[in-house]
């Protein structure tokens, strides 16, 4: 079976132009989330990669210790362009669950989250990349491996808008501030990772206001 002490998160970045505003905010709130992760128990492994339509899945670090994982900044976090989200979304899952189903089952890690962070709607994805893709490969992962999807938006409906690719209610949230919602995610995630209780990842009506 897989270890219970470990954990592997996907983060699936917008770097799109409508997110350049909040690019530092973005930077500082999820280099936050890594540091806070890293001082969890247990292991704690993370691939970081951003979407717009010059590059619709570019790989930022992957696979990395979160307390090894470089920094995110100007360098290497640059926002331009369109939205293809799904697109990356499909890779992002493809590439993870290969990487993955390579490992002997006890090391792979019990516990896999992937959170999607985006200001706007799917603009720019391939034509092969349809809502139902990114809905069958979200749920295929939740039934048979029990991953866990989180959908944060801004100046969106998250809860249609993730809804609409397969992500639970309970899991979308929309915010005002960037860094907040990284906040409050990371105290989901670390206590999910503690539980393993699904439900310690849904956001409750405070956990929303916080985000605001």
């Amino acid at each position: 079976m897989p270890d219970p002490n470990k954990t592997e998160i996907l983060v699936i970045l917008d770097a799109s132009g409508s997110m350049e505003n909040q690019a530092s905010e973005a930077a500082s709130g999820l280099n936050d989330f890594l540091a806070d992760q890293a001082k969890q128990p247990g292991g704690c492994v993370v691939t970081l990669v951003q979407f717009n339509s010059n590059n619709p899945y570019r790989v930022i670090f992957e696979r990395t210790l979160a307390k090894d994982a470089p920094k995110i900044g100007p360098t290497n976090y640059h926002c331009t362009g369109m939205t293809p989200m799904r697109q990356c979304v499909c890779q992002g899952i493809d590439k993870l669950g290969e990487a993955l189903s390579k490992m002997e089952e006890s090391d792979r890690p019990s516990k896999v989250i992937v959170v999607i962070i985006t200001d706007g709607l799917e603009n720019a994805s391939g034509v092969e990349y349809t809502v139902a893709e990114v809905k069958r490969r979200i749920k295929h992962q939740e039934e048979v491996y029990s991953w866990q999807f989180v959908f944060l938006g801004k100046d969106i409906n998250s809860e249609e808008e993730g809804g609409a690719i397969g992500v639970q209610k309970g899991t979308t949230a929309d915010f005002g501030n960037i860094r907040l919602a990284c906040a409050v995610t990371s105290r989901k995630v670390a206590a999910f990772r503690s539980s393993g209780a699904e439900e310690s990842l849904r956001y409750n009506a405070d956990d929303r206001a916080a985000m605001r």
